[in-house]
């Protein structure tokens, strides 16, 4: 900033498009009870960025490319496969969803102590076989999500379906 003072933002919120990043950080403030910058002040900081910063700002990390990459093979295998229309339809919104999720919503969601066993990053990230890797998680993890739930119901339909035209096969 121009009187030296320094703003820290998450690597989530750097990796964002610069509105999510604004929607994130008033998010953030929200949730942490910090004082926020005004949407203009925002957009002259992200703005300011050199182009090398705006790269990072603007790129997608490995989770958010290689689901993208997913969802788009799945919609691909969805648009070739002999379903009726309305389902075909229904699919792919759902797929669009579950993608829509993944790119904005789903790093915003994570923590150490979520209370969603999806979102909970002690959880996710322990490996019981390695000691090195292991966490003991406290959560309870009684909170779903609609959009982990549209994730897993379209991942599971998907499945039925390719199962159901093989059983016709």
């Amino acid at each position: 900033m121009g009187n030296g003072e320094k703003v820290e933002l998450s690597k989530q919120i750097l990796q964002s498009q610069t509105t999510h990043a604004i929607v994130d950080y008033k998010k953030y403030c929200e949730e942490t009870d910090c004082e926020r910058l005004s949407n203009r002040k925002l957009f002259a900081i992200l703005s300011s960025l050199k182009p090398a910063q705006q790269r990072v700002l603007a790129g997608l990390n490995e989770f958010v490319v290689d689901g993208v990459e997913a969802w788009s093979c799945l919609s691909n295998i969805i648009n070739g496969m002999s379903v009726p229309q309305a389902d075909r339809k229904r699919l792919l919104k759902q797929i669009d969803l579950a993608e829509q999720y993944q790119k904005v919503i789903h790093s915003g969601h994570c923590s150490d102590n979520s209370n969603c066993i999806t979102h909970c990053t002690t959880f996710g990230l322990s490996y019981p076989k390695c000691p090195e890797h292991q966490s003991k998680c406290t959560q309870a993890h009684t909170s779903d999500y609609h959009d982990c739930i549209n994730i897993s119901r379209t991942l599971y339909e998907i499945g039925e379906t390719i199962k159901k035209i093989s059983n016709e096969a």
